[in-house]
């Protein structure tokens, strides 16, 4: 559980190639040194991301679920 703050989330996506043709992974690429994200402390680099806020998005696209997280705004949660 992250709350955005005027820092914003603080983590950069990236998907892994997937050569299957299924939706591409999302993993958690850089955590940066200001926002929620290093003050929580609990994300990492490497962690996959399964859901937001109870969204799967397992099946979403890097952009999509880039997306639903930029819709957040300052002082909501994020759960993860």
């Amino acid at each position: 559980t992250l709350t955005k703050g005027a820092d914003g989330l603080g983590f950069k996506l990236a998907s892994r190639d997937n050569p299957t043709g299924v939706a591409n992974p999302i993993y958690v690429k850089t955590i940066f040194g200001k926002g929620a994200a290093v003050e929580d402390s609990r994300l990492r680099n490497g962690d996959r991301l399964l859901t937001v806020n109870g969204i799967d998005v397992t099946q979403m696209s890097l952009q999509d679920t880039v997306g639903l997280l930029r819709e957040t705004k300052i002082g909501d949660t994020v759960h993860l």
